[in-house]
């Protein structure tokens, strides 16, 4: 998921300057570099957790077998 801020920069597609805005945003700041770096790895450990995955495996062939 993206979460502008949290995890990502997003621009304009095709706006190289909103590109740059945001590229000076992260070179600039190791603060936001780090905080973003912290979110997105708490985010895939949470997400993507081996048993998270399987429970939601789990819960699709549930829902196929069922129907």
């Amino acid at each position: 998921m993206i979460e502008e801020g949290k995890n990502c920069l997003t621009f304009p597609f095709d706006d190289a300057d909103a590109l740059t805005m945001q590229l000076r945003k992260l070179m600039e700041s190791p603060e936001l570099r780090r905080d973003m770096a912290e979110y997105s790895k708490s985010f895939g450990e949470r997400v993507f957790a081996p048993v998270m995955v399987n429970e939601n495996i789990e819960k699709l062939y549930e829902e196929i077998l069922n129907d």
